[in-house]
């Protein structure tokens, strides 16, 4: 059991220093066939952590499409948003409060994944794309049903895309949650956590209890000169967010 665990951290370590260079994530995507990475067709780039809307901005950006664009997404590694940005692509990254993300991220994986591990993947996959900051857009987690108008509206300026500036509202919001059901049937056999189906109160209050609790080991356990750097890079992308 233990050495299953530390293959596992391993697998998980190694990825993360491949995802911090575009010749060995590029190596490193073939060889393990990561879906949806960047090729000759890709027009636009969407990315971030774990756990930070990714699969909802995927889903937002096709039904605002006004014709169809092939995107780059879930790779969860800096280096295809370098990788896109060398190849001149609109990168949108996501950026989500760390401490939730993080806590997030280790509650999908059922806490198979250590506090420090996930929190210096987090820090990687941001500071990593710290020098190419001014080719990013950068949108908030939190906000990002508010600001999806702006950030299409920057997107068909800046990069000459044709993509409907509708408001997220609720109509639109319950039609990218089924499109997030019907995506992740699609690619998963099924075996799926609905986005479009309310929660009951008892799984609500299970998954709240479960955060909290990671929360509070991430305070006990986490290295504080990681977290501090953590937020020095996330203070650096939420000030240059749309």
């Amino acid at each position: 059991m233990a050495r299953s665990y530390n293959r596992k951290i391993l697998k998980r370590t190694i990825r993360r220093k491949c995802a911090e260079s575009i010749l060995l994530y590029r190596v490193y995507s073939r060889l393990r066939r990561v879906p949806f990475t960047i090729d000759q067709s890709t027009e636009l780039v969407v990315d971030s952590f774990p756990r930070s809307a990714n699969s909802y901005a995927e889903a937002a950006m096709i039904l605002s499409m006004t014709k169809s664009i092939s995107i780059a997404h879930h790779s969860h590694a800096a280096a295809q948003v370098l990788f896109g940005v060398k190849k001149k692509l609109p990168a949108v990254i996501l950026i989500r409060n760390p401490i939730d993300a993080i806590a997030s991220f280790i509650d999908l994986h059922d806490g198979a994944y250590p506090v420090n591990l996930a929190a210096k993947e987090y820090h990687s996959f941001y500071s990593t794309l710290l020098p190419q900051l001014d080719k990013l857009v950068i949108v908030r987690t939190e906000l990002i049903r508010e600001t999806w108008p702006t950030l299409l509206r920057l997107l068909n300026k800046r990069y000459g895309l044709s993509l409907q500036l509708d408001l997220l509202d609720n109509e639109v919001h319950q039609m990218v949650l089924d499109r997030m059901d019907q995506t992740g049937a699609s690619r998963n056999d099924g075996q799926i956590e609905l986005y479009s189906t309310e929660k009951d109160e008892v799984f609500r209050q299970n998954r709240q209890q479960r955060l909290a609790a990671i929360k509070s080991d991430i305070e006990r356990t986490a290295e504080p000169s990681l977290i501090r750097d953590i937020y020095k890079v996330y203070d650096t992308f939420f000030l240059s967010s749309i």
